[in-house]
């Protein structure tokens, strides 16, 4: 929905121990009063809903065959959140990250995530026109 700020999320899980898991680690209040609010209004608009989940697929797809086509990269792994995770050759992802900077695109180094290090980064599912430009640098890094 673009609403920085606003962190509003859910699990669905039969797994009981990995359930307990999370509550043990969740925090006594994990939806302020301000996303509570704004929840009940945005998940009303169901069509802006749909066309979200569309777009994100079609550019889900779009960027994982191009990343998976980037010999850059090592592995690209499928997903279906609005986020690729990519294990790099080469480089680091450090240093993937700084070379992005400069040309004005950020992602995200996985190094601190459980079983990741810093060959894994991933990249968030943008416009066309920003995966596109994104992809074009990508290929060019060497």
């Amino acid at each position: 929905f673009s609403m920085p700020g606003i962190r509003f999320g859910y699990g669905i899980s039969f797994n009981n121990k990995f359930l307990n898991k999370i509550r043990k680690k969740q925090n006594p209040w994990n939806i302020n009063c301000f996303a509570e609010i704004a929840v009940k209004y945005v998940l009303k608009d169901k069509d802006f809903i749909e066309k979200s989940i569309s777009y994100i697929e079609k550019e889900r797809t779009f960027m994982y065959e191009n990343l998976k086509k980037c010999d850059l990269f090592h592995s690209v792994y499928s997903t279906y959140s609005n986020f690729i995770l990519c294990k790099i050759k080469r480089i680091t992802g450090e240093e993937l990250k700084e070379k992005l900077l400069d040309k004005g695109f950020v992602l995200r180094v996985c190094k601190d995530f459980k079983t990741l290090n810093n060959n894994y980064v991933r990249f968030a599912i943008k416009t066309r026109e920003l995966n596109e430009d994104l992809l074009h640098l990508l290929k060019e890094i060497k």
